[in-house]
């Protein structure tokens, strides 16, 4: 019996370049660690006085459609954003 193929089964990275691709396993991929790497950045461009990624209002942006997309997940309403 064949299992069905899962989204998960997928590596966290392919890349695809000049007709070759190359996957990659060894990347953690929990919210926990996007976090950490999130503040790091933060952190990181405060020390430098440099612009981070995102501005507190792309971030915020951001957020609310995260937080949309769960809500419409857990009510299968429809969302205003």
């Amino acid at each position: 019996m064949q299992l069905a193929y899962r989204l998960t089964d997928a590596p966290p990275v392919t890349l695809c370049r000049d007709g070759e691709t190359h996957t990659f396993n060894d990347i953690p991929t929990g919210w926990q660690h996007s976090f950490i790497h999130a503040i790091r950045h933060l952190i990181d461009a405060l020390h430098n006085s440099s612009q981070p990624r995102l501005i507190a209002t792309e971030g915020r942006t951001i957020l609310r459609f995260l937080l949309a997309a769960h809500q419409f997940g857990c009510t299968g309403q429809s969302v205003s954003v």
